[in-house]
């Protein structure tokens, strides 16, 4: 408020990918050394993973990133977002496009996304 701004006037988005994307993405990452893989092998080991069992620990926590394609999962991760404040979802598809699918997210995942009370658009 002191900067002239209402707190409720203030818009948060997110941009996801879909699980679609999760396992070419967590293989370049792996391939190209990310700093996240380093970080969550550090993480996890700490933890008291090892070997095999670390890796998929890594994998799935790179996985957890990724809207689910899974739509009730989807409609409880983007409702998970708007409990924090998120107001708009842009969600990346990449080609070749899927319009069935597309459509289906649209029909069946947005109308059951649940917006805080109060809360502004989802």
């Amino acid at each position: 408020r002191a900067v002239g701004r209402h707190p409720d006037e203030i818009e948060i988005g997110v941009l996801l990918r879909t699980e679609l994307q999760a396992e070419s993405t967590y293989r370049t990452w792996v391939e190209q050394g990310s700093p996240f893989i380093d970080q969550e092998r550090e993480r996890l080991g700490a933890e008291g993973f090892r070997g095999a069992e670390l890796e998929e620990e890594v994998r799935k926590s790179v996985w957890a990133q990724f809207l689910p394609i899974d739509e009730e999962r989807a409609a409880e991760r983007l409702s998970d977002y708007a409990a924090v404040g998120v107001t708009h979802f842009i969600v990346i598809h990449a080609p070749p496009y899927d319009y069935g699918r597309l459509e289906r997210f649209v029909e069946r995942v947005v109308p059951r996304v649940r917006a805080p009370a109060g809360g502004g658009p989802v």
